[in-house]
């Protein structure tokens, strides 16, 4: 049998995907590739700046270790094991553990390219209809597709992964990612006091298109010691600073 599927990583917020157990050597393989980024970007952990390209991911022994319900030297004999195999090529510090996949175009080089059809159709036909609109209209158009809703929750201090999982999601959902949207989801997490990874691997787990503190309020969930303040201008929470939606209008952060 050759030729091969295409695997949606909304499959990780599915019931089958979250039930608790031991993963295969190649229930591990699989979520590697599925870890690995879809496109280039940077993250920031513990205050070090790592670039994370097309086909690597960031996460820790310990994250692995934690996802797969494998102790630590388990994931490091797998990982090991992979290299030697020339499947993976690994570099390690002592905060995380930078993965590049090996030959990533061959499990996702046709997605990459039909993906790359679909935009530059919309940008042609953006290009076509953009000329045509006058006035106001024109004006509001433009400011929208300012807007990046996947950079804001990342400049925000949310993981790339969990932020690219719970897109699919709200993508399935036909929910909108505008600025609205995005003010009321933060609110409700700074309202539950409880830490905002944690609030997005719930979204995803349940496959909720948004967040309201009143779901969570007969979970378990250990609340955050200290309130998250952020260091980046566009998300700063001090009380001294303008309120969200009036931080998000700032053209000097505009997206």
């Amino acid at each position: 049998m050759s030729g091969w599927i295409k695997l949606n990583r909304s499959i990780q917020s599915h019931w089958i995907y979250n039930e608790r157990r031991k993963f295969s050597k190649l229930e591990a393989w699989i979520d590697i590739i599925m870890q690995a980024n879809f496109a280039d970007n940077k993250t920031i952990i513990k205050g070090k700046i790592y670039e994370v390209k097309r086909g690597q991911s960031i996460n820790s022994m310990e994250t692995w270790s934690n996802r797969w319900g494998w102790d630590k030297s388990a994931v490091r004999r797998f990982i090991d094991l992979l290299q030697k195999d020339k499947m993976i090529d690994v570099k390690s510090d002592n905060i995380t553990t930078h993965l590049t996949i090996c030959n990533y175009e061959t499990y996702q080089g046709e997605r990459n390219a039909d993906e790359t059809q679909m935009k530059r159709k919309r940008n042609a036909d953006e290009f076509q209809t953009t000329p045509i609109e006058e006035g106001k209209e024109g004006e509001e158009r433009k400011n929208k597709q300012k807007f990046d809703f996947k950079s804001a929750l990342i400049s925000y201090g949310f993981i790339p992964e969990l932020v690219n999982d719970w897109l699919v999601v709200r993508k399935n959902k036909d929910a909108s990612n505008t600025k609205t949207a995005l003010e009321n989801f933060i609110s409700q997490v700074e309202k539950s006091g409880v830490d905002k990874n944690e609030i997005l691997k719930i979204c995803i787990s349940r496959d909720w298109k948004g967040f309201n503190t009143d779901w969570i309020k007969d979970m378990d969930i250990p609340k955050e010691k200290k309130p998250f303040v952020s260091n980046n201008p566009y998300f700063a929470l001090c009380d001294s600073q303008p309120k969200l939606s009036d931080r998000l209008n700032q053209q000097q952060y505009e997206f």
